[in-house]
């Protein structure tokens, strides 16, 4: 009898500057097991991943390719130096981050970013607290406050819709190092992340706001290419301090001390939620088809966690809109 890849259990590396797949095959003539080894060339393992996901013969065969060749994207280096120098004791806080990705990393996700097709354009969506709207395309990754559960189509994406370098990237924003990274920010592992992507179009503000206190944390990956985003045209994100008005809506002009952080080049900007987490972006004042691009994740109380309290700081305080930022 001849031995089949159908039942195999795989393993991948390179050999030899050819990529090869080793499997063990199994004979079991009566009760016995034997174990055999075999080399599979990349076309031959294309051929039999047809056969065990007709429906998308080869991807997982690439994203395992793709692993292999990309290395890490996000920049560990950088975000422990960061950690480092954060506010002690819980206190709320905005923070610009220089090279969050690596080099390499920035680049590919920014040549993949994607296509304007996927997201959906929100224009004139009522905020509370007589905030003004905040007009962007919008993009969520698997789930969308603004669709049902089970929706499918423009302004949510799933991980078999993306190319393989931003599923890499994601499993790394899913994974434990950065999960611990936020957990020593927060002093707490208790969180659920929520991802999604923003691209700000011509004229469109981010009014000064500050967010929900579902929301523990906001992480604002940038991708705007030095090249092309123009320091004129705007954009940077606007940390606001000492508010000199008693109201949810302030302006600009409202608050004692403004600090820009840049949204150009590889850049993040890093917030623990809170009382002092003020924060806005003026009106871009970009040419039409240019969009400051973003990628965001957000560390959220679990449903069902601490709801009652933090509804009632909601009341007591007026703390943070239900609308995303």
């Amino acid at each position: 009898m001849t031995d089949t890849p159908s039942d195999a259990t795989l393993s991948g590396r390179q050999f030899s500057g050819r990529f090869v797949f080793v499997y063990p095959s199994i004979r079991h003539p009566g009760a016995c097991l034997r174990f055999k080894f075999k080399l599979l060339t990349w076309r031959e393992m294309t051929a039999f991943a047809g056969r065990r996901h007709p429906s998308r013969p080869v991807s997982w065969l690439v994203d395992y390719k793709t692993r292999l060749s990309m290395g890490s994207f996000l920049n560990q280096s950088t975000l422990h130096a960061a950690k480092a120098s954060l506010p002690p004791d819980g206190h709320a806080f905005w923070q610009g981050i220089d090279d969050p990705l690596t080099p390499a990393g920035f680049r590919t996700l920014l040549d993949e970013y994607p296509s304007l097709e996927h997201f959906e354009k929100h224009e004139g969506l009522p905020r509370g607290n007589g905030q003004r709207p905040h007009d962007r395309y919008y993009l969520g990754y698997k789930v969308s406050r603004y669709h049902p559960p089970g929706y499918r189509g423009p302004g949510i994406v799933f991980p078999e819709d993306l190319p393989a370098s931003w599923r890499r990237f994601l499993e790394e924003i899913e994974g434990r190092d950065y999960r611990e990274f936020l957990s020593d920010i927060l002093e707490t592992n208790k969180f659920s992340l929520r991802c999604a992507w923003h691209m700000g179009m011509s004229g469109a503000e981010v009014s000064p706001h500050r967010d929900t206190m579902r929301k523990l944390s906001i992480h604002l990956f940038y991708f705007n290419a030095p090249e092309v985003w123009r320091a004129d045209w705007g954009g940077d994100l606007l940390i606001l301090k000492d508010c000199r008005v008693d109201r949810e809506n302030p302006d600009f002009n409202d608050f004692r001390e403004v600090i820009p952080v840049s949204a150009v080049g590889n850049r993040s900007a890093l917030c623990r939620n809170g009382l002092d987490a003020w924060h806005g972006v003026k009106p871009l004042d970009c040419p039409e088809g240019q969009y400051r691009r973003l990628f965001t994740v957000i560390a959220m109380v679990p449903d069902g966690v601490k709801r009652k309290l933090l509804l009632r700081a909601r009341r007591l305080f007026g703390v943070g809109s239900e609308s995303e930022a």
